[in-house]
């Protein structure tokens, strides 16, 4: 004997080529809608003895394995006339984190050698984009060193509409027994700092085990967790960054805790804890008590924390200011990263409420932005404020930086 099953125009039972003499039922598992209709095809076949065939179900209802009634089962209606039609369909809309990489630029490189490999633009169900209008982002970044600008990639479409674009970028360091920045008292070619090595002198990622948050804010490095690949020499890696790009604002992340800087190790390096809600925001003007910054926190009398991650377009190839104006709370504290440069840095303490730090920028493009903004232990009268700006050459005086310039990262 010989089965197929097919529900939905998929294959969800295959017994053709052979049967188990030892298996007298056959199944297959499929997530359908309650009271909707599936096409469903069964085949059978018998070469020899005796033949017998039922097709039963089991789910919710009913629980248990039962022959499916007639109730449920339709014969082919009538086609409509023209039937079956030819319809075109197109890919949706590309999906970043759906999206493809390939080549040896990925993970093999020379420094000082244009390195390459290719993006697969792809829908959110893996389809093959056939466009070429999407904006894609690569940057090469020192691995865990927050001091260094990104390495930003050059990305052209490919021809032929298939959604290809071809990426190249040259790195510049390399890992040898010379990857640290400064001779240690330790073995030739460790990168652990030795115990009278001066530490800010150092390039150590801080995964190393003796580094400490006051050592963070010392070299103006961000701490992270201590995922093998940074311990070490290894810290001399790039970290290779592709993502695709959405106009419009910045992913916000909002917390209903910040973790108190001295209770930071690390071990446990985290600034937030708490996730309460993700969402886009247009621009990063905000106070917390009053806009609808609000509801995506369940109290603003509290500690509490927003990220904001994506990119900036600088509409001229030129030195910027940025400002980020916070209230006028004690509690407050701001950091900003822009192209992986600490620009502004008011965590550990407020030294002014409209903080500022200026980049140049050489080309104009697509430029990591973060922004991290927390009240330790905020009070109802100190519910917080947070105004991302900038000032140019095209705006004499600061002003919030409109959504035009803000794109969502997608990785």
């Amino acid at each position: 004997e010989r089965v197929k099953l097919w529900v939905d125009d998929q294959w969800v039972v295959d017994q053709w080529a052979s049967l188990s003499s030892s298996v007298a039922t056959v199944s297959g598992t499929l997530w359908l809608a309650a009271n909707a209709l599936y096409d469903v095809k069964l085949q059978y076949k018998d070469v020899s003895g005796g033949a017998a065939i039922s097709l039963s179900w089991e789910g919710p209802s009913p629980v248990s394995k039962a022959v499916i009634p007639s109730t449920a089962l339709f014969s082919a209606a009538d086609p409509v006339a023209g039937s079956p039609f030819s319809a075109a369909v197109y890919p949706a809309l590309t999906s970043g984190t759906v999206s493809t990489a390939y080549g040896s630029g990925l993970s093999v490189a020379t420094a000082g050698v244009e390195a390459a490999f290719t993006i697969q633009a792809r829908d959110h169900l893996g389809n093959p984009k056939t466009t070429a209008d999407d904006t894609f982002v690569v940057r090469a970044r020192h691995n865990a060193d927050f001091t260094k600008r990104n390495i930003v990639g050059t990305v052209r479409s490919l021809s032929g509409n298939r959604g290809q674009y071809s990426v190249t970028y040259t790195p510049t360091w390399k890992r040898n027994k010379y990857s640290c920045a400064t001779p240690t008292t330790l073995a030739v070619g460790s990168c652990e700092p030795g115990a009278s090595d001066p530490v800010q002198n150092h390039e150590v990622g801080l995964t190393d085990s003796a580094y400490t948050i006051a050592d963070a804010a010392t070299v103006r490095k961000q701490v992270v967790a201590t995922p093998s690949n940074l311990v070490g020499a290894k810290h001399k890696f790039h970290d290779l960054l592709v993502s695709q790009a959405v106009r419009g604002g910045l992913m916000a992340t909002y917390y209903t805790a910040a973790v108190a800087e001295g209770s930071r190790t690390a071990a446990a390096p985290q600034a937030y804890s708490g996730t309460h809600r993700t969402k886009t925001v247009p621009t990063v003007n905000h106070a917390f008590a009053t806009s609808p910054t609000a509801a995506c926190l369940d109290t603003i009398d509290t500690s509490f924390g927003a990220r904001y991650a994506g990119f900036f377009s600088p509409p001229l190839a030129e030195e910027f200011t940025f400002y980020a104006n916070t209230g006028s709370g004690n509690n407050e504290r701001v950091r900003v990263w822009m192209d992986n440069s600490l620009i502004i840095d008011q965590w550990t303490s407020l030294a002014a409420t409209d903080a500022s730090g200026k980049l140049q920028f050489g080309v104009t493009g697509l430029y990591d932005v973060k922004i991290e903004y927390k009240q330790e232990a905020a009070s109802s009268s100190d519910a917080g404020q947070l105004d991302f700006k900038y000032q140019y050459s095209g705006e004499l005086t600061p002003v919030v930086i409109p959504s035009t310039r803000l794109y969502q990262s997608h990785d």
